[in-house]
């Protein structure tokens, strides 16, 4: 009898401490939720950003406004959708969104395959929570535009226009150095190239680069034409040469028309 009177109480000691610890553990939980949410409650009651497109009739492309995604705790995102209605390919374009107190700058640029007419493709910008103002309207319009021939379009209001040229140069580049690299059957030294992660790739050439709008085009074509032929692997040589100079055609201009 005494044993299990012993026993009884030594259950309910480990009962209380449990019960003690799990309310211990609760309420700590509930103190780092409500300081979790405390950190982000300045943006919980945060207003989408208004958006409306700027009309520009004579534009080689149509923007179209689809959604503004106020989901993140760090950014609201504006999503849009761009649609080449020119009669021409497009290898660059700048979409500018504007506003009194914030503006986004997005540039794309197509070194492998060209923006073909009537092609669709939805795009983002992210607008961070702390530059989204009150009443805020954003205003997207077309900036700037390149197409494949080496013609454009465009006010090129913020100089994009000279990473798009950074890019056309950072493609031939790399395509070039790829090229050399099979043709004098040095494939290790294009395996390893290949084998490393884009963004430990080691990009040349930038040292005498005219301004940093051109550094970061070149950048981005070079390792994007890295990561293109990345994507060939399985291929034979001959087949990896054919690939590099239709890439080195895409974006070969002279005098305004492409060679």
């Amino acid at each position: 009898m005494k044993d299990q009177q012993s026993s009884e109480r030594k259950d309910k000691k480990y009962l209380f401490a449990f019960v003690a610890v799990t309310a211990l553990n609760l309420m700590l939980g509930a103190f780092l939720i409500h300081k979790s949410f405390g950190q982000t409650s300045k943006y919980a009651d945060q207003k989408p950003l208004t958006v409306e497109v700027t009309a520009q009739n004579d534009s080689p492309l149509r923007i179209t406004f689809t959604n503004i995604d106020n989901s993140a705790s760090s950014f609201q995102s504006i999503d849009y959708a761009v649609q080449n209605v020119s009669s021409k390919p497009i290898i660059g374009y700048v979409i500018w969104a504007k506003g009194k107190n914030t503006g986004k700058i997005a540039t794309n640029f197509f070194p492998t395959k060209s923006f073909q007419a009537n092609v669709i493709y939805t795009e983002d910008l992210f607008v961070e929570r702390e530059n989204v103002k009150t009443d805020e309207v954003l205003s997207i319009l077309v900036d700037y535009v390149e197409f494949e021939d080496g013609s454009s379009w465009g006010n090129n209001a913020q100089g994009q226009s000279e990473h798009i040229t950074g890019g056309r140069a950072g493609v031939k580049a790399a395509a070039e150095q790829l090229y050399d690299l099979i043709s004098n059957k040095k494939m290790e030294d294009l395996t390893a190239i290949l084998n490393t992660e884009l963004v430990d790739i080691e990009v040349p050439f930038l040292e005498n680069a005219p301004n940093d709008k051109w550094r970061n085009g070149f950048r981005s074509g070079y390792k994007s034409t890295i990561s293109f032929l990345k994507n060939q692997r399985g291929k034979n040589e001959k087949e990896l040469l054919e690939k590099l100079n239709e890439v080195k055609k895409n974006i070969q201009i002279k005098g305004g028309q492409k060679q």
